[in-house]
């Protein structure tokens, strides 16, 4: 008696076209993941300042004030948001997320994240600047190097390629940093 009368509409009509959505705006891009989770070994936090030499075979990270040499064979040196680190560092793989000013080995991989800071050269086999990160030196791409444990001991930050001396190379220097807005 009270029924209601049903109107058959289609699901999806509607009288007026749908509007193309509105174009999205510029999103930066998702950072780099980290090749591997790494567990941190040993942590210098931020109210530690070292001045010295730094050496051993376990991953590090430096929250605080460093200055001196790091050298860290087959394992890996994270320098963190609140790193200050003024150095010669060598390692397997760096990671940079605070500021660094000095000469970078990385025998693997060297990253310099978006709140990175790196002033110096850079030796590495790969290398990866995040959009915002900010650098200020020279590169060289150099082979990847057998891990320490496999390779006779060396002093320094001599390669296991040999040098080649060109008349015609010119070094270029490469400097990134935020673009201006």
């Amino acid at each position: 008696m009270w029924r209601k009368t049903s109107e058959t509409k289609p699901p999806f009509s509607s009288p007026e076209p749908l509007a193309p959505p509105a174009p999205a705006a510029f999103e930066r891009p998702a950072p780099a993941p980290p090749a591997e989770p790494r567990a941190v070994k040993t942590m210098l936090g931020r109210a530690v300042a070292v001045k010295g030499e730094l050496s051993g075979r376990e991953d590090v990270c430096i929250d605080g004030e460093f200055e001196g040499q790091i050298r860290v064979s087959g394992a890996g040196v994270t320098i963190g948001a609140n790193g200050r680190v003024t150095a010669e560092v060598d390692a397997g793989e760096i990671i940079v997320e605070g500021r660094l000013e000095g000469s970078l080995r990385a025998r693997q991989r060297l990253v310099i994240r978006c709140s990175g800071h790196v002033t110096g050269d850079i030796e590495t086999p790969r290398l990866v600047i995040e959009e915002g990160a900010v650098f200020h030196g020279h590169v060289e791409m150099a082979q990847p190097v057998a891990d320490a444990a496999s390779r006779p001991e060396t002093s320094g930050f001599e390669t296991a390629v040999p040098r080649v001396e060109r008349k015609d190379y010119r070094p270029v220097q490469v400097v990134a940093s935020e673009p201006a807005r």
